[in-house]
């Protein structure tokens, strides 16, 4: 599982990581993304991941 933290959050001394989680800093990319309503279903997957092609 992935998580991003902005570059003002990543340096915060509160943040305690549990025990098999680390953090580390990747290349910037470029992402898209859309909102799904509705249950999670292989067919509502494909019909939404043809949206994002």
């Amino acid at each position: 599982m992935i998580f991003y933290l902005d570059p003002k959050s990543a340096k915060r001394t509160d943040l305690v990581l549990p025990g098999g989680v680390r953090r580390r800093e990747v290349e910037e990319r470029v992402v898209a993304s859309i909102g799904i309503r509705g249950g999670y279903s292989k067919k509502s997957f494909e019909e939404n991941a043809q949206k994002l092609r």
